[in-house]
């Protein structure tokens, strides 16, 4: 997390805000195989994570959401940025999500 966060901070970006993976219906078809014929070594730690849920616990996803926190403020980004404020391409698919 601090990598990326740091990454992004050299990078200019606007903004930087962190989110969980839920394996919701059609999501969960598509990423399990992905991750067990590409990262086998990775299919425990989910199951154990996800637990054959479609959200990782809420104490995880805290910690997890903390540090990407932290790393945001150490790097000095704003937590977001209204899809109105964007410019180029981005600004344009804000656009459409607000539209």
């Amino acid at each position: 997390i601090e990598a990326v966060v740091k990454a992004a901070a050299q990078y200019k970006a606007r903004f930087i805000s962190g989110s969980m993976l839920a394996l919701k219906p059609g999501t969960k078809e598509w990423f399990a195989p992905l991750i067990r014929q590409s990262y086998p070594h990775l299919v425990p730690g989910y199951n154990k994570l996800f637990g054959g849920k479609t959200y990782v616990p809420r104490d995880y996803s805290k910690q997890v959401l903390d540090l990407v926190e932290i790393a945001r403020r150490k790097w000095d980004l704003p937590l977001a940025c209204p899809p109105r404020e964007l410019k180029g391409p981005q600004g344009q698919l804000g656009m459409i999500l607000t539209a």
